[in-house]
């Protein structure tokens, strides 16, 4: 009764305020529901206020899984989107419901490599660890923020995504191998330059961290 009654509201409510909410909510209840996905989607498309642009692709983040209309809308948002804070957040939505989506990992990895505040740096390094496995655009962006990064909060973050998304990858791994030669101070660090070595053959591994090149 609740997801009929959320779903009638959805397509009658005249206001956008309601029908947001509404979509919202089915969203809540009922995980990938195709009324609410439309709803948001609709809202994603027509909306010309900046605030409910932002808060309906999140929420589509939340609830469209796999969900082919919600990936379009907020592809095409990331690509027409006029403010950097909308792209980025729609970016975030899209990698989250199709993890290894191109033109997501394309959006993060801009501001992971031109970004001038180290704040933004380190959002996008975030997020590129939780969708970007295996993207060669990921790992290279990762890998020069691993080296140029001057800040050491920023440089873990990547190098702790570049883990989690490139240790299989032989580039990835020298990187990160020279990188992190002088820093095996933590735990996660030390296992992080394990699976490096587990994926370089010796002599490549054995020449990246006797390496001379000093990144930082």
């Amino acid at each position: 009764m609740a997801i009929g009654a959320l779903a009638r509201l959805v397509e009658t409510a005249r206001d956008e305020y309601t029908r947001w909410g509404a979509a919202e909510r089915l969203g809540r209840i009922d995980p990938g529901n195709e009324t609410a996905i439309g709803a948001l989607a609709r809202l994603v498309e027509t909306s010309r206020d900046a605030s409910t642009l932002r808060t309906a692709a999140e929420r589509l983040g939340r609830i469209g899984a796999g969900n082919e209309t919600a990936i379009a809308v907020l592809a095409r948002l990331v690509e027409t989107a006029r403010d950097e804070y909308t792209r980025r957040g729609a970016a975030e939505s899209l990698g989250r419901i199709d993890p290894g989506n191109e033109t997501a990992i394309g959006a993060l990895a801009r501001p992971v490599e031109t970004a001038r505040d180290e704040y933004t740096r380190l959002w996008a390094a975030e997020r590129l660890g939780r969708i970007g496995a295996g993207n060669e655009t990921a790992i290279e962006a990762l890998a020069g923020l691993v080296e140029t990064a001057r800040d050491e909060n920023t440089r873990q973050r990547a190098a702790e995504s570049l883990g989690q998304i490139g240790t299989s990858n032989e580039s990835a791994a020298r990187t990160l191998v020279r990188s992190l030669r002088h820093h095996l101070r933590t735990k996660e660090t030390y296992q992080l330059m394990m699976k490096c070595a587990a994926t370089l053959p010796y002599p490549d591994f054995f020449e990246a961290f006797h390496s001379s090149r000093w990144p930082f």
